[in-house]
């Protein structure tokens, strides 16, 4: 992701300087201000891809985490109100075992 944000500073600096300073004007200065544009579009585009990828894999990250704490929480209680039983199988498990009968 840094990649993407220096490609994408880059591209803007470039293409701001070959502006102010004129070089655009000239046949290889539209070339290189040309070329400055389609590297600062297409590392924009890959910047909040890959950032909006990353947040997607951070919240199902910590959705599983979540829902992992819960099942732990769950089974400490089943443990806590049944203690001589002994619980072979999770209590998140407990219910999928009827249906697959």
């Amino acid at each position: 992701m840094l990649f993407y944000l220096f490609t994408t500073i880059a591209g803007l600096i470039t293409t701001y300087l070959s502006f102010v300073t004129g070089y655009y004007t000239s046949s290889i200065g539209v070339f290189v201000f040309t070329l400055a544009i389609c590297l600062s579009l297409s590392s924009i585009r890959q910047l909040l891809r890959t950032s909006y990828l990353t947040y997607i894999e951070y919240i199902q990250y910590r959705r599983v985490k979540k829902q992992y704490e819960r099942m732990k929480k769950r089974e400490q209680s089943y443990q806590i109100a049944y203690p001589n039983r002994d619980s072979s199988t999770p209590l998140a498990f407990s219910g999928t075992d009827q249906h697959d009968k």
